[in-house]
């Protein structure tokens, strides 16, 4: 993956003149929360196996699509970290927050993410 990433950051460098930050993941998501940790002009390799400690200490807020809104709601209900989503069972998350914010909200606060990326 770091010969591919630093690759990739030389084609857009040569073609643009412009620094990238490249991530590198198991699905969409966790390849764009690598992305910000690679920020700024840097690569960073997130393996499977490690998302739980990628995770440890990060806020909810890091989570893309986690607006004011949502903040507001998990904070209401004593999350803020993504440690403390991942304590939620679904039922509470859906509870809480609605069936399908709940539902999405558990799968990426242990790294799912079922959409299809290139």
């Amino acid at each position: 993956p770091d010969e591919v990433m630093c690759a990739v950051r030389a084609r857009i460098r040569q073609a643009t003149g412009c620094s990238a930050s490249v991530g590198c993941s198991a699905n969409r998501l966790l390849a764009r929360m690598a992305t910000a940790r690679a920020k700024p002009d840097g690569q960073f390799f997130l393996a499977r196996g490690d998302v739980g400690a990628f995770f440890e200490g990060m806020g909810v807020r890091n989570l893309p699509g986690v607006g004011h809104q949502t903040l507001k709601k998990l904070t209401a209900v004593g999350v803020g970290t993504l440690p403390e989503l991942r304590a939620k069972s679904k039922a509470q998350l859906q509870q809480q927050l609605g069936a399908r914010t709940g539902s999405v909200l558990f799968d990426m606060a242990r790294g799912i993410d079922p959409r299809w990326f290139a």
